[in-house]
């Protein structure tokens, strides 16, 4: 029996990428506002702009040494709730339509 499949790259393709990653550094930024006593919207902002200036893989880290904080205390948890966090992403437009 021949079976046959469609198989999508998500990045770029069926999702923006931007929006994951923006996703993922609300959720960091929620998690440290708790313990850094810094507003959320302030870490994201800087977040967003070390991306944009085309930091990849290692925001996090300029990041915390934009801010003066020690790596080992916060990097850890912040990868973690990076990866592990629920996306809030959509399809890009008429990717629905064309998926159906």
């Amino acid at each position: 029996m021949l079976e046959r499949a469609v198989i999508f790259d998500l990045d770029d393709t069926l999702y923006a990428e931007r929006e994951y990653v923006h996703s993922g550094f609300r959720e960091v930024a929620s998690a440290l506002c708790k313990t850094l006593s810094i507003d959320q919207g302030e870490i994201c902002r800087e977040l967003t702009r070390i991306f944009a200036a085309g930091v990849r893989g290692t925001v996090f880290n300029e990041w915390l040494s934009l801010r003066g904080l020690a790596k080992n205390e916060h990097l850890g948890s912040m990868i973690d709730t990076y990866r592990e966090h629920r996306p809030r992403i959509s399809l890009l437009p008429d990717t629905r339509r064309a998926l159906t």
